[in-house]
């Protein structure tokens, strides 16, 4: 953390040397190279699953596919109409059915 903050202060200045830009880079491959020797074990496994998983992705898009319909099915009327006269016809007074009811 302390290079990283001596390279953000450097970087604040009015000119970066390329020096602090280097001293940057090499520190960051050697700890990059110590996460690389450790993480070289699971790396066959890493491997190995992602090859299967890109040898599953290629049998899904070598399978046949359906198509879709030639046409399209029409889609139903927008609104049924109201019958003119039964229950559901509007009282010629123009009362609210719920103001009889007495509960």
């Amino acid at each position: 953390m302390n290079k990283l903050n001596a390279f953000a202060a450097e970087v604040d200045r009015d000119r970066t040397k390329f020096e602090a830009f280097g001293a940057l880079m090499i520190e960051a491959a050697g700890v990059a190279g110590k996460v690389e020797q450790k993480l070289r074990p699971i790396r066959k496994w890493i491997d190995s699953i992602a090859g299967l998983l890109h040898e599953a992705n290629a049998t899904e898009n070598a399978l046949v596919r359906l198509t879709g319909p030639a046409r399209r099915l029409e889609s139903p009327p927008k609104q049924i109409a109201a019958p003119a006269d039964g229950p559901w016809k509007t009282p010629p007074n123009g009362s609210d059915l719920d103001d009889e009811i007495p509960f």
